[in-house]
């Protein structure tokens, strides 16, 4: 009888989980064409459901100076550039990663 005073003991619930934070805010708009480093860095950030201060954790500095990034109030320096173009994988600078559409050859 021990089996059965406890029936549920087995039991395993399962509850479909976000694939992004609990607090993200979607309504967020990516630059579809993104010309500066801020609007490549705020592109990636938001493809990859990440916070501010994600990132901010991750190139060490201040969640002010991510946002002054992505608004294009400042330019990272070379030290902070560096480590955003190795983190991207590419220099969007150099290098057009998203070229326009409308104007023929590129």
């Amino acid at each position: 009888m021990v089996d059965d005073a406890l029936p549920f003991c087995c039991l395993h619930v399962r509850v479909p989980r976000r694939p992004y934070p609990r607090l993200w805010n979607a309504a967020q708009a990516a630059p579809t064409e993104p010309k500066t480093i801020g609007d490549h860095l705020k592109r990636r950030r938001l493809a990859l459901h990440l916070f501010q201060s994600d990132l901010a954790k991750l190139f060490g500095v201040d969640i002010m100076s991510i946002g002054n990034w992505e608004n294009n109030s400042y330019d990272p320096s070379g030290a902070n550039r560096k480590r955003i173009i190795a983190w991207f994988g590419y220099d969007p600078i150099h290098e057009n990663k998203y070229p326009s559409l409308k104007g023929g050859k590129s």
